[in-house]
């Protein structure tokens, strides 16, 4: 009886799955469709006033490079003005206080805010910094990026269109190459803007500013609602509610912005988890209104599928898992047959590697070659963390409010090791960790049980996860057993 509710269970997991694994090959239709679209831009007869919000909490290793990054900006000097928005509660605020005062005698227009609290965290600090503000527009970088000289003369022209809301630009990474953890991040990020921002930038779907790294017309701001701190995914939030009011965004892959990508894993997790519980907030608070809108359907459909992706991480897991169960029932059952979810989970990791593979040529050009290891990892890694988001995924959908957790960085100058404090365990964190050993035992005999009774190919994909789970949660246990950082050039937070 158990069986005959397990399969039709089982067989809605992987229509889903396809579902989204198709997504992916819908987005690289849309690029392939419309990359040769370009935004228009007019250089402006004299360049408008900018305000560049800088946004930090407890960045003492990186505050000086940070602001001394904003100082070097070319662009004239009486046309923009510096907001240091700075919710910290250890010695950056009197680092902040003294770079404020110093560049204040070098003629530069600039203030530093301190608040006693953080309310709103980092969407609160942004509201807060406009109530002042004077610029019509509002540039935005967090504390682990360094924007290039160029960058607001690059960008700002684009606001020639006057439903131009936001013009976003791209990132880039210092130390992709300082280990496998950095290298499929980098896979993963470049993915992300050269083919999904740019696919839906050009293909007029949404898509969202990153909350760092680049300019939004003030006006788009205030039309929206404002910055809002009732999600851990407050850019998301504000660009949805943004393109809801009619306002276009521009993605611009030609700027770059400097940042580091995290070297550690418990770093890395934490900032996937804030990501992941944030997306979900987001979903539960504007989707209905998307899905209710005036928009045409193709434009709904992909919000839905963008806005609930997601969902992957528990979905994933719950049919990886039911695949021994699977494979028991067809060995007490001679006549069933695998074949079709074996074909949906080589589908799924076909897909992720060929869509990842993509962004690389896109990003690379005929490069991409040597990045094919680093795309395969960024494949199987993903499995390994679907435990962990998935729980991220089930506390956006509870409502509670969330506390943003800021990740900690390291902010050298050098290929050294750096060693930072570690938050202690606490119950939940240490459950996590040991499931994920447990997951990474159980998939490997999963792929042995598999292999034994001659299904291989559900021992391949068993293989996969148990990997990926076991990469994680190795990882995962030494970060917690020594306090030294992966060698990494510029720390910083993503």
């Amino acid at each position: 009886m158990l069986m005959y509710f397990f399969w039709p269970v089982y067989t809605v997991l992987m229509i889903l799955l396809t579902v989204y694994a198709l997504h992916r090959y819908g987005l690289v239709y849309l690029w392939i469709k419309n990359v040769r679209r370009k935004s228009y831009a007019a250089l402006p007869v004299t360049w408008p006033l900018v305000t560049v919000q800088l946004p930090f909490f407890n960045e003492a290793a990186v505050v000086s490079r940070l602001v001394n990054g904003a100082l070097a900006l070319d662009y004239p000097q009486d046309r923009v003005e510096f907001q240091l928005l700075d919710d910290s509660t250890d010695e950056t605020t009197a680092i902040a206080a003294r770079l404020a005062a110093e560049a204040r005698e070098r003629g530069f227009n600039i203030t530093h805010y301190h608040r006693v609290d953080r309310s709103g965290f980092k969407a609160g600090a942004l509201h807060e910094g406009l109530k002042s503000a004077r610029g019509e527009f509002v540039a935005i970088f967090d504390a682990d990026f360094i924007p290039r000289r160029e960058f607001l003369k690059k960008l700002v022209p684009y606001f020639a269109d006057p439903r131009a809301g936001v013009v976003q630009a791209t990132w880039a990474h210092l130390n992709c190459g300082a280990s496998l953890l950095t290298r499929l991040q980098e896979v993963l990020t470049v993915s992300h803007f050269a083919v999904d921002q740019r696919a839906r930038s050009a293909g007029g779907r949404f898509f969202n500013f990153n909350g760092t790294c680049g300019i939004w017309r003030r006006e788009a701001i205030n039309d929206a609602g404002g910055w809002q701190g009732d999600t851990l995914a407050e850019d998301l939030d504000l660009s949805y509610r943004a393109q809801l009011k009619g306002w276009r965004f521009v993605y611009v892959d030609e700027i770059l912005a400097d940042a580091e990508l995290p070297a550690d894993m418990q770093v890395f997790k934490k900032q996937q988890e804030r990501w992941t519980r944030g997306t979900v907030q987001v979903a539960c608070k504007v989707l209905a209104p998307v899905l209710t809108s005036s928009l045409p359907l193709k434009v709904k459909l992909e919000c839905f599928l963008h806005l609930t992706n997601s969902v992957v991480y528990p979905l994933g897991l719950f049919a990886a898992v039911f695949v021994l169960p699977s494979i028991f029932w067809r060995w007490l059952s001679p006549g069933q047959d695998s074949a079709w979810d074996i074909f949906v989970f080589l589908c799924l990791s076909s897909v992720a590697f060929l869509y990842h593979l993509f962004g690389q040529f896109v990003r690379h050009g005929c490069g991409a070659w040597r990045q094919v290891f680093s795309v395969a990892a960024a494949v199987v890694v993903p499995m390994g963390l679907s435990a962990h988001l998935s729980v991220a995924a089930f506390k956006g959908l509870g409502g509670k409010p969330a506390v943003f957790v800021r990740t900690p960085k390291a902010g050298t100058q050098a290929r050294e090791k750096t060693r930072i404090r570690l938050e202690p365990i606490s119950l939940r964190s240490a459950g996590l960790l040991a499931s994920e050993m447990l997951l990474t035992l159980y998939f490997l005999l999963s792929a042995m049980y598999a292999y034994h009774h001659h299904y291989k190919g559900n021992a391949f994909i068993m293989m996969l996860f148990a990997v990926g789970f076991g990469y994680v949660s190795v990882l995962s246990w030494r970060c917690r057993f020594s306090r030294e950082w992966a060698q990494s050039p510029i720390g910083a937070e993503v």
